[in-house]
């Protein structure tokens, strides 16, 4: 009945309302790993471990759960995938969405990625996390 759409940042927050059960199904970005996160969403003070910390609430909450990526020419490479699928293995939901360019965006200088590229990257991600699917958007 109620679905919450997340970056992961505010992991307090998300217990509390897990824990209060008010959400039925949460949704959670993960724009990429440890490693290059702070590239992909463009703040330096940021700290992944918000991210890891949200993901383990929702990993032990009893709550539906999907993870979702959406891929970005040139922020997501081969090897930076599989470093984020290793990192956030498991069995739950996993989404891949590619890049479209919309609005606010167009000044930045990112492109979509081919079916067939996005097709290896699910091939990488599946060793790691077996229910990932491409995601149409």
């Amino acid at each position: 009945l109620v679905k919450l759409d997340t970056n992961g940042s505010l992991p307090e927050k998300l217990e509390t309302l897990l824990k209060q059960g008010y959400l039925d199904y949460v949704a959670m970005d993960i724009k990429g790993f440890s490693q290059i996160y702070l590239d992909v969403i463009g703040i330096k003070s940021f700290s992944f471990s918000l991210v890891k910390k949200s993901l383990d609430i929702l990993k032990n909450s009893g709550v539906d759960y999907e993870l979702r990526t959406t891929f970005i020419k040139p922020l997501h490479t081969r090897d930076n995938v599989e470093m984020m699928a290793k990192e956030i293995r498991g069995e739950h939901p996993y989404f891949l969405q590619n890049y479209r360019q919309v609005g606010v965006m167009e000044n930045l200088n990112y492109e979509s990625f081919s079916k067939e590229e996005m097709e290896s990257f699910l091939k990488i991600i599946q060793i790691y996390l077996p229910n990932a699917r491409l995601r149409e958007i």
